[in-house]
């Protein structure tokens, strides 16, 4: 340690085949250890690394950007964490990052026990186990002083007058968000997301981080059709920000990477209206790696894609929840497996592929278009009951009808599917259509 902040840790050994590490991997091994606490040096310390793997932006937030009342706490760090009882040290909050609560006040002063286990917290789920407090990040208006303790050492205290040692350094309030774009041939553009903060952790979320980057460094390698953006936030808060401030046009939606090296399978949880295009894609390549346990919206953990998806982006999670060592001091390098992040990476990188290969469909008029005007000669007849009807043209006539009510960008594959009927078929319709300039096909 040095003033407070703890120092990364190289990892030059692991439990790999071989022994070699992927980038993934590699990021998680000399991140997890920083307190990386919103607004803090830890987590100042994790961006300088990662600008040094890939050619991140670096947007940074102050007091003055507080929205929809989320406001950003002081930038923070922990300088010295003791209790002290009968002049004996008997626990030292610097040996790992989850053992002052986020945020805490500096406090110091002699307090009773029962004064005393007002502030402690432990984990109900075990006994040896440091939960992770971190409310006060959220809320900078209500804060107040405490230590994350284990079960066995709040059990273990005895009556008697305990002296704390809580000191803290407070800044400007600062929030750091990078990202990192590559642009493709067209400027239709699709999300990569995950959360850069939590303290001394490694699964939540810094291995959603790590999958990003490997991700982005594999696609930076290749000329692509469209635009792959990587954004690393601090939970929610960061989000909101990023999407108030810096949101673009042309985004078609993204993905949510959420815990992805522990050994447990994988999930896809659906976005909001389950009918995206980034649920279909992201379904079909799970699909080809025999992972198809696809369940509702946030149904079993939520992170930032609801402030995505309050903004109209939609946005499926790839996850790997519930791990027994969620949110402790459990969750750290021991539980992940480079396997299972390459599992992830893969799945991302097919998905990637299923889009490259896919048509966008720009639509460029309003309305219902005159179809069987000869300036067009567009219009699909299925014919009519009382003169017979032509059942050959029945479902493309369907698609006809669509084009006037779809959503400004859709993917060919996406409509054929919706519509049962051949893809090649449907483009040469659709090429008809671009002609006339009605849409355009990307």
């Amino acid at each position: 340690m040095k003033n407070g902040v703890f120092l990364m840790m190289k990892i030059s050994v692991c439990k790999l085949s071989g022994g070699k590490m992927s980038l993934a991997y590699t990021i998680i091994s000399d991140l997890w250890r920083l307190p990386r606490h919103f607004a803090s040096s830890g987590y100042d310390e994790a961006v300088a690394y990662l600008k040094k793997i890939l050619p991140f932006r670096e947007i940074k937030f102050t007091s003055e950007d507080e929205c929809n009342g989320w406001i950003i706490p002081p930038k923070w760090e922990v300088l010295q964490a003791l209790i002290i009882k009968d002049n004996k040290i008997i626990l030292d909050g610097m040996k790992h990052p989850l053992s002052v609560v986020s945020h805490s006040l500096s406090f110091e002063g002699n307090v009773d026990l029962k004064t005393l286990k007002q502030h402690l917290h432990y984990d109900n789920r075990y006994n040896d186990a440091i939960p992770y407090h971190f409310r006060y990040s959220y809320r900078p208006w209500d804060r107040d002083w405490g230590f994350c303790v284990t079960k066995n050492f709040y059990e273990s205290l005895e009556d008697g007058i305990y002296s704390i040692k809580i000191k803290t350094l407070e800044d400007e309030p600062e929030l750091k968000i990078i990202d990192y774009r590559i642009q493709g041939e067209s400027d239709y553009e699709f999300l990569f997301v995950a959360h850069l903060d939590h303290p001394g952790m490694a699964n939540d979320d810094l291995s959603g981080c790590a999958v990003g980057c490997e991700l982005m460094n594999e696609l930076s390698k290749q000329k692509t059709k469209f635009s792959y953006r990587l954004i690393l936030v601090q939970e929610i808060i960061g989000s909101q920000l990023y999407l108030e401030k810096i949101f673009k046009n042309n985004i078609i939606g993204g993905v949510f990477l959420e815990m992805l090296g522990v050994n447990i399978n994988l999930s896809m949880q659906s976005s909001y209206a389950e009918t995206s295009s980034m649920d279909y894609f992201l379904k079909k390549a799970l699909k080809e790696y025999n992972c198809e346990n696809i369940l509702e919206f946030k149904s079993i953990i939520g992170n930032d894609e609801l402030v995505f998806e309050s903004y109209g982006i939609p946005m499926p999670s790839l996850i790997r929840f519930p791990y027994p060592e969620y949110h402790c001091d459990k969750d750290n390098i021991d539980i992940i497996e480079q396997s299972k992040l390459s599992e992830a990476i893969a799945i991302l990188l097919k998905m990637v592929e299923f889009i490259e290969d896919d048509i966008v469909i720009n639509k460029k008029f309003k309305g219902v278009m005159c179809l069987s005007n000869p300036n067009c000669n567009l219009y699909v007849d299925s014919g009519q009951p009382a003169f017979g009807k032509n059942d050959d043209n029945i479902q493309m006539r369907r698609v006809m009808d669509y084009l006037s009510i779809m959503p400004e960008t859709e993917f060919l594959s996406i409509l054929c599917h919706k519509f049962k009927i051949n893809k090649n078929v449907v483009y040469e319709y659709l090429k008809k259509w671009a002609d006339h300039h009605l849409i355009e096909m990307i």
